[in-house]
């Protein structure tokens, strides 16, 4: 089972790319929500109408995949 802590340290990786710090470092994300089978992440943008806003969310959105599939582990193919 993956834990909002497991996914917030995925975010650890997630970097500005102008700042060079971390969306977490950052204080961008305000909420990680688990249940069940469903994550919610409300985070903000450094700024309005940040130029890197779709590049930020697409690496947060990776980050956060990447740290659920490898928590759950292969499954079992005669499932």
């Amino acid at each position: 089972m993956v834990s909002e802590s497991d996914v917030r340290e995925a975010l650890f990786e997630v970097e500005d790319p102008e700042m060079k710090i971390s969306v977490i470092d950052l204080g961008l994300i305000y909420k990680v929500e688990i249940d069940g089978e469903h994550t919610e992440i409300d985070m903000t943008l450094t700024s309005p109408g940040c130029p890197i806003a779709p590049e930020l969310m697409a690496a947060v959105h990776r980050a956060a995949l990447t740290n659920i599939f490898a928590a759950l582990g292969p499954k079992d193919s005669r499932n």
